[in-house]
């Protein structure tokens, strides 16, 4: 295969719309779904498509390519102690053929408190959910695969998916006071594209849009309401530096601020 092959772990709501956009770029693009009655729909766009799930660990090893993105979510059904060993796995599957391996994480392994957290950060993970994150990119980290990169994605929005949607009667258990720290999928996909095609040996790189407006600002402002409830005051103010990622690359975001995520 050439070094324009991509296999997809995890062709969910991000997977899927990274493969249709780099096969419109003439790769080819095999992926996974976790269910048999998915592949059809992910054929009827290009995919090639394959099962693989806790029962079905293996895959055809035509279908394994130079490029690897992992981009299932952690913690499906809310069982985060499973994700080190799914990526595991994955590794013990690609790690003859394979020479480039995208570990689609997450900012959340970086404490709920304030401060500007950079790839080059130093603490501890304040929740179960991150120390299961963290243990998994460092099964990457220290795999002996050629090139591994941890891409740490903020909150993933883009018009049909925002936190606004969560309003119950217009209120949120969430402060208002908070900065929120959020990507939109197209920026997403073009950061994964450079970095398919990128010579970075063993990197972690943060993503996350430009601009930080607090959580009322951004809700009222994708509502146009004025009347949400929010929950209490935190004080917190958070923030994913993400200059790391933007001067390696030379990476300009197409949606720098959140607010500009849903304007017509």
């Amino acid at each position: 295969m050439s070094n324009k092959t991509l296999t997809i772990f995890g062709c969910g709501w991000l997977g899927k719309d990274v493969a249709i956009y780099l096969i419109n770029k003439e790769y080819f693009v095999a992926g996974s779904t976790t269910q048999e009655q998915n592949q059809q729909e992910l054929q009827d766009v290009g995919i090639i498509p394959f099962i693989y799930n806790s029962e079905i660990k293996s895959i055809l090893e035509n279908l394994v390519s130079e490029n690897i993105v992992i981009a299932f979510p952690p913690g499906k059904n809310g069982d985060y102690s499973l994700y080190q060993n799914q990526i595991k796995d994955i590794l013990n599957i690609v790690k003859n053929k394979s020479k480039r391996v995208i570990l689609i994480s997450s900012t959340s392994v970086y404490p709920k408190s304030s401060g500007v957290w950079s790839e080059n950060s130093v603490f501890k993970p304040d929740t179960f959910q991150a120390e299961c994150i963290l243990n998994a990119e460092n099964e990457l980290l220290k795999s002996t695969i050629e090139t591994k990169i941890v891409l740490r994605f903020a909150g993933l929005i883009d018009r049909d998916r925002n936190p606004t949607k969560w309003l119950k009667d217009g209120k949120s258990s969430l402060p208002a006071d908070e900065l929120v720290n959020l990507i939109h999928k197209k920026d997403c996909i073009q950061i994964i594209e450079k970095l398919i095609s990128s010579d970075y040996k063993k990197e972690i790189f943060n993503a996350c849009a430009d601009e930080h407006p607090l959580r009322s600002e951004f809700y009222e402002a994708v509502t146009l309401s004025k009347s949400i409830k929010f929950g209490q005051p935190s004080g917190i103010k958070r923030i994913i530096d993400n200059s790391k990622l933007k001067q390696i690359l030379n990476y300009e975001y197409s949606f720098k601020n959140p607010i500009s995520f849903f304007a017509s």
